[in-house]
């Protein structure tokens, strides 16, 4: 990982992410999608910020230079931040300890504040694009406002860090008040998330869009082609998600087990990101099922891999008990794959039940099993669910669409 000149003339849309890229998840499908369409679309020259852990040997530029490397052909900077409050269970902590984060953040702020200036500088920012915040964000509303440049602030909200927010109280809710209402333009990925959002922030008029994302139908095509690197099954129901308890494994694995004996060619597939104690609670009850030797469970899984699997998939299942968006319904839909979700999917939205995808309710079984019966052996409404599914996708969730209502945002924040 060479450092790389950077020297150019065109402005940098630079996006923020607590992690890299080399993970699976929606998260990191909705940046890698924008970041590769930044020059093109967005007429800005592309960098991606991690602001979690450094990798090996990168410390010191984590902390006393962010420098430009090229990491997976992106432009990357590692940079170092601090939370200035114990976000998670802070009501479980001291209030010395409390004061000891606050204090950590304030006695570093300075060095973080002239590190991170001169990254916006040098790299000619003039967009900033949090995605995934956390409270340690509060560094990118802090330096902006020392920059000499106008510099925008997007926060683009995926789930998670809005429930955190809406669940914080006290001090840490002001400083989550503090980040988001400090910021240019709150960019929610459903409108399914607009309720949270009002729970933790009174927000002007306008301040708040939301913007779909969406898949790139040729390249998961392409990807869908390679050879997995497992042996599959010739039938089985496909589910990929982070092994959490919102995700509803465990409801998924009950469905199966319902239509198992009556299917005995149908295996059940399950891959996402491992996640503990929620994987082990998943193995356990697998090991426990009727129907165990049919069961397979995959983890962290590259996300070209999970689509291999899913190309080749008989149905896809998103048996989850909330779910802002749930990107892996259009990736469905990009192959074909006929769906069945549950009704909180916010990408089932603009869907309608029964034509393009199956919808049930959260936490029931039985539903769950027998929309998927329904599918697994009628194979002619199956495939053209498959089919009436992708032609929503092509018409009305590509990345290019996304992008652009990006570009259209960034210029309405300027102009303003």
């Amino acid at each position: 990982m060479n450092s790389i000149d950077r020297a150019q003339a065109r402005d940098t849309w630079l996006y923020v992410l607590p992690w890299d890229l080399k993970g699976t998840g929606g998260v990191n499908q909705v940046v890698q999608n924008l970041f590769d369409r930044t020059d093109r679309i967005l007429d800005r020259s592309p960098l991606l910020v991690v602001t979690g852990q450094p990798p090996t040997g990168q410390h010191r530029m984590a902390t006393q230079q962010a420098v430009v490397t090229l990491i997976g052909g992106r432009p990357t900077a590692y940079v170092s931040t601090d939370c200035p409050w114990p976000a998670k269970n802070s009501n479980r902590v001291s209030a010395l300890l409390k004061l000891r984060f606050l204090a950590g953040f304030l006695i570093r702020l300075p060095i973080r504040l002239i590190t991170i200036h001169k990254l916006l500088a040098e790299q000619r920012v003039t967009t900033i694009n949090v995605h995934f915040p956390g409270l340690d964000s509060l560094i990118w509303s802090f330096v902006r406002r020392i920059t000499r440049r106008k510099v925008s602030l997007l926060v683009s909200l995926h789930g998670a860090d809005l429930m955190e927010a809406a669940a914080s109280t006290g001090f840490e809710l002001v400083l989550w008040r503090l980040l988001l209402g400090t910021a240019d333009k709150l960019v929610l990925c459903s409108e399914t998330l607009e309720p949270r959002l009002a729970s933790t922030l009174t927000t002007a008029p306008g301040r708040v869009t939301t913007i779909t994302p969406g898949v790139d139908i040729a390249h998961l095509l392409e990807l869908s082609k390679n050879e997995p690197t497992i042996s599959l099954p010739s039938m089985f129901i496909y589910s990929v998600g982070t092994y959490e308890s919102k995700k509803g494994h465990d409801v998924l694995i009950d469905a199966f087990e319902l239509i198992a004996a009556a299917l005995p060619d149908v295996w059940l597939i399950i891959a996402g990101r491992r996640a503990e104690p929620e994987f082990s609670a998943t193995a356990l009850r697998q090991q426990r099922s009727i129907a165990a030797s049919r069961i397979l469970l995959l983890t962290d899984v590259p996300h070209r891999e999970l689509i291999a699997i899913m190309g080749r998939a008989t149905v896809f299942a998103l048996p989850s008990r909330d779910e802002p968006f749930g990107i892996v319904v259009l990736e469905a839909g990009a192959l074909k794959i006929p769906v069945v979700a549950t009704t909180v999917c916010g990408a089932a939205k603009d869907l309608k039940s029964s034509i393009n995808v199956e919808l049930v309710q959260p936490d029931d079984a039985q539903s769950l099993a027998n929309s998927l019966t329904a599918l697994l052996t009628n194979k002619v409404r199956s495939a053209q669910m498959g089919i009436n599914l992708y032609n929503h996708v092509y018409a009305h969730n590509s990345w290019e669409a996304s992008a652009t209502r990006y570009g259209a945002l960034l210029r309405h924040v300027t102009t303003r």
